[in-house]
């Protein structure tokens, strides 16, 4: 559960010094301790926070993270990227969902990728996804798949020279327009 979420606070952490993220994490430290622990070894002293039945929990949890990344993004503008969103667990997504209904007035700015035809209308993204699209400053960026052109120029670059037009043309058919294959394939 949160894996996109633990990444991407991890790697803020590991390069904040204890001073700034006590400060960022204020009383939540230990809410978010609890799903990412190398927060003890830049805050020490942090106690568990009592006990909540499971829906409380996951509300002080998401509350804590989002007050964090708010104040994060303060004294500077404060971009995360979460990646491959189709792969995602319901619980990173429904955390995804509670940030953006509370960052309308922050710094802040989520850019999320995921691969159009693996989400489904059933698939746990769509459902967020409808529920995000109501909140200002959301945004969504279609971006197709390679032409021909374009993975011309790629294997051009990739291998130096250029390629005869039936092996461009065979390249483009079998990567169906995704150019993380083309560099595979070559």
């Amino acid at each position: 559960p949160y894996w996109p979420w633990v990444q991407t606070i991890r790697a803020y952490v590991q390069q904040c010094d204890a001073e700034q993220l006590r400060s960022e994490m204020g009383n939540g430290a230990a809410n978010i301790a609890d799903v990412i622990p190398e927060i003890h070894d830049k805050i020490s002293g942090l106690k568990p926070p009592p006990i909540l039945e499971p829906g409380a929990a996951r509300f002080r949890l998401f509350d804590s993270i989002t007050t964090f990344l708010k104040n994060a993004s303060t004294n500077r503008p404060l971009l995360l990227i979460l990646e491959d969103l189709h792969w995602a667990d319901a619980s990173s997504l429904a955390l995804l969902e509670h940030i953006v209904g509370d960052m309308a007035e922050s710094n802040l700015l989520i850019v999320g990728t995921y691969r159009d035809n693996e989400v489904s209308l059933d698939h746990p993204l769509s459902r967020t996804l409808g529920n995000v699209v109501r909140h200002d400053g959301f945004q969504r960026l279609d971006i197709g798949g390679l032409t021909l052109g374009d993975v011309g120029e790629l294997v051009t670059l990739s291998v130096g020279s250029d390629m005869p037009r039936d092996i461009v043309e065979q390249v483009h058919r079998m990567i169906e327009g995704n150019a993380l294959f083309v560099g595979e394939l070559l």
